[in-house]
């Protein structure tokens, strides 16, 4: 799929929603484009060959924006390449992500942790809900291993 002159790939992952409801990619066609255009709201990935991958892709019947009666729940994957106690930036996601009080950090070998476990260059999956036009991360996944940092005993 084409949209604002990106193209992305369409995988068996990618979410494809039509007016709230799951829609397979034959029924756009077959609805949509015999109108002879198409919008689309495309959320999608950036890949290490720089290719796009549609993560999520919300089919609307206009060019007004329809993200809110949409699904508002999201998962953005990749490094972080901003992170402050409010604020979450990952690569290939354009948006602001929200973090607050309410969001669950976890990391593999480390359970649950607190926002500041969250690093530039870290791999993250985030479960975000989108409410009018502010992305807020529910749940950050830090994807690398924790790794312990060592401590000596004191004694020589």
């Amino acid at each position: 799929i084409t949209v604002a002159d990106k193209t992305f790939a369409i995988v068996p992952e990618t979410q494809l929603k039509y007016h709230g409801k799951a829609i397979a990619p034959a029924d756009i066609a077959a609805k949509l484009l015999s109108a002879g255009k198409l919008y689309a709201t495309v959320q999608g990935t950036k890949q290490a060959d720089t290719t796009l991958l549609a993560n999520l892709v919300i089919v609307q019947d206009g060019a007004s924006s329809e993200q809110a009666t949409a699904s508002n729940e999201q998962q953005v994957r990749g490094k972080v390449t901003v992170v402050t106690a409010t604020v979450l930036h990952v690569d290939g996601f354009a948006n602001d992500i929200v973090l607050n009080a309410d969001t669950k950090v976890e990391q593999v070998g480390a359970g649950k942790l607190d926002i500041t476990a969250i690093k530039v260059g870290q791999t993250v999956q985030v479960h975000v809900v989108l409410s009018g036009t502010t992305y807020t991360a529910q749940q950050v996944h830090i994807e690398d291993k924790y790794v312990k940092a060592a401590k000596g005993n004191g004694k020589h």
